[in-house]
């Protein structure tokens, strides 16, 4: 029986797999598997030349016996060679061998039947470039860019271009990308926000990374790494909307030096603070470093709680406190650096959890059998985003394998928390676990999120302030990090993005601020919004094209379903043990109230700009808001996008304020990116130079990711996390070779 089943006509192309022709027969075998053996040659390879005749060439199929043996090598060398008939398909690797062994033969047989070489075709083939050196020239400054590549790779004397023609092409198209950049950002619907962040390469020079997000003409959310430079010095426009940046104080001097730069040239729009957006994320690292660093002093404060409020402490609660006391968190990193000090460490820890979850011996608190995952201990760093979490997390996930390695290797020295120590740790990763919920939710680069900082430092402070009762004993803690996150917020009530994001959030509108802002913010807030909505009533309105496409709808899912997990994440979070001898109050609780505010229209002459702004604010308002649970069904660009004609002034204020980032995540991508590019091979290179490769890296992997979609993909790191999937024409993963006589 043969192996393939297909008819082609005389002419036509290939497809894959149905080239072999009669040159593969099942197989039989009598012998078993260990065994090698000779079959009768003579009559077996008349058999074959009889069964090749037999029928015409397009009659063939493929077979469905369990072996396949190639005809032609026993044949021409009286070995006989077989492979297993898996599903799914194994003509890649009976093509290659047929290819490899018997390749005269083989085309031979194709060229007689009229069958035309592998991928290629006779009709609709695209048009052949013209060679020509630009071309060659630009194509080497591509890959160069792209694929992270030395300008000398290119510089020997038997290759061209020399490395000098390279970095011009490069060159060349940098300054090519750069004109575009500037034509998109000229023609945005709104102002540009901007992220920054700054990073030190191998040598310590340090880099200022920016990046721009607007609203494009297309109605699209859109963004560009438009400047990668070298910063001289100590590292410690009219359109120009939002600038996000981390909390450092040499960024006060930025935004300082910015407002007047920008005075000097009449422009007053910008402020240092007006337009500032504090990085999200550095807020909540600051808050949870806040809180690490008041755990040594929350087992005092709690005594003396107790003591002030005549309550006599248990032996359980003693017995906590002193493992708080006794720095757990500091504990676990020491025991995390010993088993990570060595490769030896390293594998026995992973042949440890083999071991243990063959045997069954890993149980938990109830004497039940667990099984641990197969992973490593994580280190933490300070300046990480929630690195101190994960480390805590993934080492109380591993703890059972950790004791065990432990005791069987007593001479190594490793340092285990006790179990005390395990259930404070317990406790402060479920605190911990919120702050890091929060910080993962506004990281989403690819939708807007600014709508979100607000509301969710709020949330921030009520779940926090609910779980000092859950967790009394690291009330102190606990409550040293609200302080932080209050001050924070302090600095942001002043600043009018969050409430114009807000309020063009169908979400959330401005009753969210009605609930949670005392009057005068609720006024200042209020007026902001006025004050933009008539800015644009004084202008001619501006005009646009629709086109309800968006590729940020599962950005936005996943923005709303966090939200929704952070809503419900004090009323989730448990202790690792039942709370015993708990004074009764907490001297760290407090509940903050507020009343409702509701902005009333103005009575206004008809022909005052100002009707236009009252009467489309409380229309807006009359509408109502979407629940929180809609949010994930909604994304702001494409949203105002369908209702710019019916709301054309909040349309206008949603177009300067949804690309402002709540996080400069994009800005540290663009680090990750270039540590691919400034390598240790490659540490001598221009600073002019990494600057216009990681531009133009940004710019074409853009334009490759986003063919047929929104221009919203500034994900330096996609084609490594999710590289492209390899042809299905490969099959060599699927095909079991062996040799009946002898060995290849």
């Amino acid at each position: 029986m043969e192996l393939l089943p297909t008819s082609p006509l005389a002419g036509q192309a290939m497809s894959s797999g149905r080239d072999l022709a009669s040159r593969i027969r099942s197989y039989q075998p009598e012998v078993s598997a260990s065994e090698s053996s000779t079959p009768n040659q003579p009559e077996v390879c008349l058999e074959d030349s009889a069964y090749q005749v037999s029928k015409p060439f397009t009659s063939f199929t493929r077979p469905t016996d369990q072996y396949l043996r190639c005809t032609l090598r026993l044949k021409t060398s009286g070995r006989w060679r077989t492979w297993r008939n898996r599903k799914g398909g194994i003509t890649g690797g009976l093509r290659d061998h047929l290819e490899a062994d018997h390749g005269p033969t083989f085309y031979a047989k194709r060229r007689a039947e009229g069958l035309q070489p592998r991928n290629s075709t006779t009709t609709h083939s695209e048009p052949t470039e013209e060679f020509t050196l630009d071309g060659l020239r630009e194509y080497i400054a591509r890959w160069a860019a792209i694929d992270d590549q030395a300008m000398s790779a290119v510089d020997r004397k038997k290759d061209i271009p020399r490395r000098q023609k390279v970095t011009k092409a490069v060159n060349d198209l940098y300054l090519a990308e750069r004109s575009k950049i500037i034509e998109k950002m000229k023609n945005a619907r709104g102002l540009i926000s901007i992220t920054s962040d700054l990073w030190s390469d191998i040598n310590i020079r340090a880099f200022m990374a920016v990046t721009a997000h607007y609203i494009n003409e297309d109605g699209f959310l859109a963004e560009h790494l438009i400047a990668f430079r070298l910063i001289h010095g100590s590292h410690t426009g009219t359109n120009l909307g939002f600038v996000t940046l981390d909390n450092a104080a040499n960024n006060d001097t930025l935004m300082r030096e910015l407002e007047a730069s920008f005075r000097a040239q009449d422009i007053t729009s910008f402020g240092q603070v007006s337009n500032r957006i504090r990085c999200f994320p550095h807020v909540i690292n600051l808050v949870v470093r806040a809180i690490l660093d008041a755990l040594s002093s929350a087992a005092h404060e709690y005594r003396a709680a107790a003591t002030a409020q005549g309550v006599v402490l248990d032996s359980l609660t003693e017995d906590y406190l002193a493992a708080l006391e006794s720095k757990p968190v500091e504990k676990l990193r020491s025991s995390v650096n010993a088993m990570r000090a060595s490769g030896t460490r390293r594998e026995g820890l992973q042949e440890t959890i083999r071991e243990g979850n063959f045997y069954n011996l890993f149980v938990n608190e109830l004497g039940e059998a667990i099984e641990v995952p197969q992973l490593q201990l994580l280190r933490d760093c300070e300046t990480r985003w929630s690195s101190t979490y994960n480390m805590i997390c993934r080492y109380i996930t591993l703890n059972p394998a950790i004791v065990h390695y432990g005791i069987r290797h007593p001479s190594a020295n490793i340092p285990v928390v006790s179990c005390k120590q395990l259930e404070v740790l317990k406790d402060i990763c479920s605190v911990l676990s919120i702050l890091h919920n929060a910080q993962e939710l506004l990281s989403a680069e690819r939708t807007p999120t600014v709508a979100l900082a607000l509301p969710v430092y709020e949330t921030l402070l009520h779940t926090l302030s609910q779980i000092r009762s859950t967790f009394p004993e690291l009330s102190f803690a606990i409550t040293r990090g609200i302080e932080k996150l209050d001050s924070y917020i302090n600095k942001t009530h002043s600043i009018p993005v969050y409430a114009l994001a807000m309020a063009v959030n169908p979400c959330f509108k401005l009753n969210w601020i009605n609930h949670h802002w005392d009057a005068p913010a609720r006024e200042q807030a209020y007026a902001a919004v006025h004050a933009q909505m008539l800015q644009y009533a004084q202008e001619q309105p501006a005009t646009a094209t629709l086109d309800v496409h968006s590729q940020a709808q599962a950005a936005a899912q996943a923005l709303g379903s966090g939200y929704a997990r952070l809503l419900m994440g004090g009323l989730t979070i448990t202790r690792a043990s039942n709370p015993l001898g708990q004074p009764e109050d907490n001297p760290y609780i407090t509940t903050p109230t507020h009343v409702p505010f509701n902005p009333a229209a103005a009575e206004l002459p008809p022909q005052d700009p100002m009707v236009q702004v009252e009467l489309e604010l409380a229309r807006w308002i009359a509408q109502g808001t979407l629940g929180t649970q809609d949010m994930g069904t909604i994304e702001l660009v494409q949203y105002w996008r369908a209702h710019q004609y019916e709301f054309p002034l909040l349309y206008r204020v949603a177009m300067d304020v949804l690309p402002a980032q709540a996080s400069s995540v994009l800005s540290e991508r663009a680090f990750s990116s270039s540590k691919l590019t400034c390598t240790r091979e490659r540490s001598v290179i221009l600073p002019e130079n990494l600057e216009r490769l990681q531009v133009l890296k940004h710019a074409l992997q853009r334009r490759q990711a986003c063919v047929g979609r929104a221009e919203q993909s500034l994900d330096f790191m996609e084609h490594i996390i999710r590289p492209t999937d390899e042809s299905d024409d490969s099959d060599l993963s699927d095909v079991e070779s062996t040799d009946g006589y002898e060995p290849n």
